[in-house]
């Protein structure tokens, strides 16, 4: 249940997962009894939207178990070398670093494509086994530095946390009841919004009894996920869902206070983090630094990603243009 993946792909065609008045109908007059003002509308729809935008490229139709795929890189790692040799190649060595340009540098070497139409089928394949070593390379490391993780879940639990936050400032109730007391509004809002978002983003749904089974995963999710403030669910959410940040530190959703107590001091570094660069990418635009205090790898893009996430985050949490914390 825990165990790490990694996205096979980035999703670029996101299901319309917008609340119309109906739906909202539903959630005010018959489970909540009371109206939502704008501005709560507003904050559940942006959470909701975000992560029915970045929930699915973490569900497993989209992604694959780093145990599945680091003996297949390990296979491949030794069909590339034995070609390798065969073919004469020189051999890389083993601490030789490589980064996602020297996957592509030997086309790019190639002044054209009439070029690949003159060659012969071994140096075709050459070029190919290269591009190939340097992929398995460069993969390795990427998960080696947080390029997989363990976010699936919890970026369900994030959902429901800020739904629960944004509710409560609206003076709604977000108890929890289950077993034989009465069914609880707020578990039946989030069955109710629930049922917008894509398959790979539903939980709980296919159970004996889903309610049941439902309330106690946000009890679950409050309990642990729910000792977070506002920004640092956002900021898993945007920014560890996205993939613009990496190294993502979880489950949260099965941990102790303590180890939600680490996470929430490494979110404030990494929230201050952003809002340095996004400062020195608004101070000086061409900025394309990627360095980072020592310690804090999480920000693997530039001061430009910075910009934009902190945008993000301010957007999602409706917060002044000119501060995020």
């Amino acid at each position: 249940m825990g165990s790490e993946r990694i996205p096979l792909r980035r999703i670029n065609k996101f299901e319309d997962i917008s609340l119309n008045e109906e739906h909202w109908h539903e959630i005010e007059s018959q489970i909540l009894g009371t109206q939502l003002d704008e501005r709560t509308r507003e904050q559940i729809k942006v959470a909701t939207t975000a992560f029915g935008m970045l929930g699915p490229i973490q569900a497993n139709e989209n992604s694959i178990l780093v145990s599945e795929l680091r003996p297949a890189l390990k296979a491949w790692k030794r069909a590339t070398g034995g070609l390798r040799r065969t073919l004469r190649l020189k051999v890389a060595p083993l601490e030789e670093t490589f980064g996602r340009l020297d996957v592509i540098l030997p086309f790019l070497k190639k002044e054209d494509v009439k070029t690949f139409g003159r060659m012969l089928p071994l140096e075709l394949l050459a070029l190919s086994v290269s591009s190939a070593t340097a992929a398995e390379r460069v993969v390795n490391e990427e998960i080696r530095k947080g390029g997989a993780s363990r976010i699936k879940n919890d970026l369900w639990s994030v959902w429901v946390c800020l739904i629960a936050v944004y509710l409560s400032r609206a003076q709604v109730k977000v108890t929890v009841s289950s077993g034989s007391k009465a069914e609880s509004p707020f578990v039946k809002v989030i069955q109710s919004l629930q049922s917008h978002l894509p398959a790979g983003c539903q939980r709980f749904i296919g159970s004996a009894d889903p309610y049941e089974s439902l309330a106690n995963g946000i009890k679950r999710a409050r309990r642990t996920v729910g000792e977070l403030g506002e920004k640092d669910l956002l900021l898993i959410l945007a920014g560890w869902g996205s993939g613009v940040l990496k190294g993502y530190q979880g489950p949260l959703e099965t941990s102790d206070k303590a180890t939600i107590a680490k996470f929430k001091a490494r979110a404030e570094r990494v929230l201050a983090d952003i809002e340095r660069r996004a400062a020195g990418a608004a101070a000086d635009p061409g900025a394309t630094s990627t360095s980072a205090p020592p310690g804090n790898c999480a920000l693997a893009e530039g001061t430009e990603a910075a910009a934009e996430l902190e945008v993000d985050l301010r957007g999602m949490a409706g917060m002044p243009q000119d501060k995020l914390s």
